[in-house]
């Protein structure tokens, strides 16, 4: 492992790759450390994501892309639905093949990526980081670096050590269960969502298909509703009353992170990107393209920083640009989910009526989801006294 570079990244995820990409794209020397012996497992994740946050970083590609989206089917309590038929909605990936993708367009840019490494400890010389100790099967490596971008995940290990990140309380987090289902007949054009305390307390089923006979199948609670209730058994009771038919090819769990604003963002010389920054979709749970936009914002960045000077100005410049794109959605998401893990199943009845007003019988070609959120307040704004304090920055 070399023990000098213009910027390190620490994990090999899509936000990472996406980072490294750009960075070395920009003519600075990158390394990467990812803690998995491969690129692309374990995995843990749905694998969902639109056209419009995969194509404004990457081209899709059919060898790995599983299948196309075509819209949504979702489902109340009381078993009402609205399809919502949206042909360019986006695609479920491969993650398996998208990721080792990324990595050979990172190698081919001239990334080195070093495997089964870990960073276990970070140095501070006045106003910058200036090291790392990676650890590659027990052996130490002192790195050093002119710029880093954490991307090694909810539990970033560099993201806590800089102070970003604190530890997460269990309202800040859903839990997750997903089984990879096999044997099963499903749509395969039309992802579906199950919004039901009874199924997913404060959070909700997907079922995402990858082929006519097999899908991501999971769900996200939030802890402190669950009272002591395992995602998995939730996830169990759903499964077996949904098909008649199935095999389990794998199972994962993992926990999912509320957005936080830009303050997880930036320190000094050091960037976060993707999870370990908290940049996902607080309703859903949705990360890859908000993991690709960052990695590529904070790449960019990342070279200019190194090319002109060494200027702290220059990275400020991150969270500002990504905010432009994403923050208005994102704050709203976290809002949305604020009020959503406290409905009743009769809230979330009305607010499937409704959808079903505005989608039902009709196709579209994209969708305002802030424009859609602030409809249903404006309906029902009964439904604002289930707001917590909300904070951005």
């Amino acid at each position: 492992m070399k023990s000098k570079c213009d910027v390190l990244v620490v994990g090999g995820g899509p936000a990472g790759l996406s980072a490294a990409i750009h960075a070395a794209r920009g003519g600075v020397d990158v390394l990467v450390v990812e803690t998995h012996n491969e690129i692309g497992k374990p995995l843990c994740c749905a694998e969902g994501i639109s056209l419009s946050g995969l194509a404004q970083v990457f081209e899709p590609k059919d060898e790995w892309i599983c299948s196309r989206v075509e819209g949504v089917k979702v489902f109340s309590p009381s078993g009402q639905s609205v399809t919502i038929d949206h042909p360019d909605a986006g695609f479920v990936l491969d993650r398996t093949k998208f990721e080792p993708y990324l990595a050979k367009l990172a190698q081919n840019a001239g990334v080195m990526i070093e495997t089964g490494s870990r960073a276990v400890s970070l140095s501070l010389h006045e106003d910058r980081f200036i090291s790392a100790e990676i650890s590659n099967s027990g052996t130490p490596t002192e790195v050093e670096f002119r710029v880093m971008i954490a991307a090694d995940g909810i539990e970033s290990t560099i993201a806590r050590l800089a102070g970003l990140a604190k530890p997460l309380s269990p309202a800040d987090v859903a839990s997750c269960a997903q089984y990879r289902l096999e044997d099963i007949a499903i749509d395969v054009g039309f992802p579906e969502m199950h919004f039901d305390p009874a199924i997913a307390p404060g959070g909700y089923l997907w079922i995402f298909p990858k082929s006519p006979t097999s899908a991501n199948v999971g769900l996200g609670v939030v802890p402190t509703l669950a009272r002591n209730v395992s995602p998995f058994q939730f996830l169990d009771r759903f499964v077996t009353k949904r098909f008649s038919t199935f095999r389990i090819a794998s199972k994962m769990m993992g926990i999912v992170p509320v957005f936080q604003g830009r303050r997880t963002m930036l320190k000094r010389n050091l960037m976060a990107v993707g999870d370990a920054a908290r940049l996902v979709d607080s309703l859903t749970g949705a990360g890859i393209a908000t993991a690709l936009l960052s990695g590529k914002l904070a790449g960019d960045f990342a070279a200019e920083y190194v090319r002109n000077g060494e200027r702290l100005s220059v990275l400020k410049a991150y969270p500002e640009e990504f905010m432009r794109v994403y923050g208005r959605r994102l704050r709203m998401y976290s809002l949305a989910h604020q009020i959503f893990r406290r409905l009743k199943a009769s809230d979330i009845d009305f607010i499937i009526g409704y959808a079903n007003e505005i989608f039902g019988g009709r196709r579209v070609r994209s969708i305002d989801s802030v424009a859609v959120i602030r409809q249903i307040l404006a309906r029902r704004p009964s439904l604002l006294k289930y707001a917590g304090h909300v904070v951005w920055k």
